[in-house]
């Protein structure tokens, strides 16, 4: 009954009753004929979308990405993780505004998944490179190069 419900499909009868064998058939034959004039309903996955512009960022920023949704979708029940390296980072998702984002403190590969009632939505998931913040990266050694020389330089 409430699977109908959700469905838009309101029903004759009480549980109770539809489970009576003394009830008249004709009722809930009634209330599932309903269910034939149905349009079939996208699974949840394909009621949803994510999309990201940036596919690199640095530790310590906030990455944002969108959420395209159906009238369909329940917010409740839509769901987003960041797996990174040292597991999983918090995600916070802004379903007024279609929106999300997510704080890496680590470097590496990080995958965004977002799901919709327990199921990965249209565009996830999404690979995002974690890459160090520019200012802690030292040159040590590099301090006696003149321009236009041939430096070796070692990256370890």
């Amino acid at each position: 009954i409430l699977g109908g419900s959700k469905l838009g499909v309101e029903p004759i009868l009480k549980a109770r009753d539809m489970a009576d064998k003394n009830v008249e058939h004709l009722g809930v034959m009634a209330y599932t004929a309903n269910f034939q004039w149905l349009k079939p309903r996208k699974s949840p996955g394909d009621r949803m979308a994510v999309s990201c512009d940036l596919h690199t960022t640095t530790v310590n920023r906030p990455a944002h990405f969108r959420l395209e949704m159906s009238r369909e979708v329940d917010p409740r029940e839509v769901t987003a993780e960041v797996v990174g390296p040292p597991g999983t980072t918090d995600c916070r998702l802004s379903l007024a505004g279609n929106k999300g984002t997510f704080t890496p403190t680590h470097v590496g590969m990080h995958q965004l998944i977002v799901y919709n009632e327990g199921e990965k939505v249209a565009g996830s998931p999404i690979n995002i490179r974690v890459t160090p913040e520019l200012s802690k990266i030292s040159f040590p050694g590099m301090d006696p190069c003149a321009i236009g020389s041939i430096v070796e330089v070692l990256v370890s």
